[in-house]
């Protein structure tokens, strides 16, 4: 699918991936929101059409092309072609596109954009993976990395590991977490399940996994260690092709009564139906990828909050500074210990900090960060390029 306008825009920007996801659509959303008709919003990618994963998605970009067919140096080219950008902001997972970029992008900055960093995914990244593909995985993050001209990471335990890892220039690179657009958090809440049969309920949501018992999505013997304790699982499974069917976790909902499975929904009414749940979830399988647990905070924290839900987690580094550093929930070191820990709680006490850190995860607050990222990084790439051009205009900072 190819969807063109070809208006000069006072900055264009191309963004590159692999799977379009949420991360990229709310970057669109909240540039669109702030600089209007100043920024011309260019997507291509080599997956699902967001409308498809998320059910909207493609309306906030000027152009949208998806490639069928051809090679990666054919597609980017085109792409490159197409957008007529002042900066490419490519996004990993894996990193291959950035790598493309920099090579056929000629003057034009390429910022390479972390979100899951591949060479910590020892269980692998698609369920097909293998030892050659962790290895080439490796390969091309330390190429994507070092060979951009900027870097982007979606926390900070991930800045320090590329920055230790690999030869980069820090004064270039910038942490922008996920956060939630501010148009898609729930006008009401729901009335809680728990209101009616007295029970904990909790919602997942997010990636799950049952063809590879090793990765950190292989959640099945967690669910059911909450089940065994009376506590209500809701799961909301992401639509994508990394981790292979759920048919596993849908015959496991099938015989439990505190195990539910969901199908998937427009992310929108997602939010909407998470304020119907006392709890998130975000404990997930460590056995192998705990270097990875460690520094990656995903999205699924930031939209419990905003949603109202306290986070229930183990101790994963950045999960753990966050829920503790915002007080927004539980962390334990197992099911039984979060279990016992939610039996003592008041969770009335965690309402004022759910509030206040809400107003921390809205996107719309935080892009005047990567709008200034983007114009000193043109401004030192392309000297003659004009500040008065404005696209930096009219930003709140917070």
């Amino acid at each position: 699918m190819i969807r063109r306008v070809t208006e000069k825009r006072e900055l264009s920007l191309l963004f590159l991936q692999p799977q379009p996801s949420i991360r990229t659509l709310n970057y669109a959303k909240a540039l669109k929101h702030v600089l209007g008709s100043k920024i011309c919003v260019s997507l291509a990618h080599t997956g699902r059409q967001l409308t498809t994963l998320y059910g909207y998605g493609e309306e906030y970009f000027d152009n949208v092309s998806r490639r069928k067919g051809e090679s990666h140096v054919s597609f980017v080219s085109k792409a490159i072609e197409e957008a007529s950008p002042d900066i490419i902001h490519s996004h990993n997972a894996p990193d291959y596109l950035t790598i493309v970029a920099k090579k056929v992008s000629r003057d034009i900055p390429v910022v390479h954009d972390t979100h899951e960093v591949l060479s910590l995914h020892h269980s692998g990244f698609f369920s097909s993976d293998n030892e050659e593909s962790l290895s080439r995985y490796a390969l091309d993050e330390k190429a994507a990395n070092e060979g951009s001209d900027a870097r982007v990471y979606a926390s900070h335990g991930i800045r320090r590991y590329i920055q230790a890892r690999y030869e980069v220039n820090t004064d270039n690179d910038l942490v922008f977490q996920n956060y939630v657009s501010r148009s898609h958090l729930p006008r009401s809440s729901k009335k809680k399940l728990s209101e009616g049969d007295g029970g904990i309920h909790i919602a997942y949501v997010g990636c799950i996994t049952s063809l590879v018992r090793e990765s950190h999505y292989y959640l099945l013997d967690i669910f059911k260690e909450l089940a065994r304790h009376k506590l209500h699982i809701h799961i909301h499974p992401t639509s994508n092709f990394i981790t292979g069917n759920n048919r596993a976790y849908k015959e496991v909902a099938a015989k439990s009564e505190f195990i539910h499975y969901h199908n998937h929904m427009d992310r929108r009414k997602l939010l909407t139906q998470l304020t119907r749940y006392d709890y998130g979830w975000a404990g997930l399988n460590a056995t192998r990828n705990r270097q990875h647990l460690e520094i990656a905070l995903p999205n699924k924290v930031v939209e419990y909050v905003a949603c109202g839900l306290p986070v229930l987690a183990f101790p994963h580094e950045a999960i753990e500074h966050f829920i503790e550093r915002n007080g927004v929930g539980i962390v334990g070191k197992n099911i039984d210990d979060v279990a016992r820990l939610l039996a003592e709680l008041d969770s009335s006490e965690l309402g004022s900090n759910l509030e206040k850190c809400r107003r921390g995860v809205i996107i719309e607050e935080k892009i005047g960060q990567l709008i200034d990222f983007y114009r000193q990084l043109v401004e030192k790439f392309t000297p003659k390029f004009s500040t008065s051009r404005g696209f930096q205009a009219n930003v709140v900072h917070r």
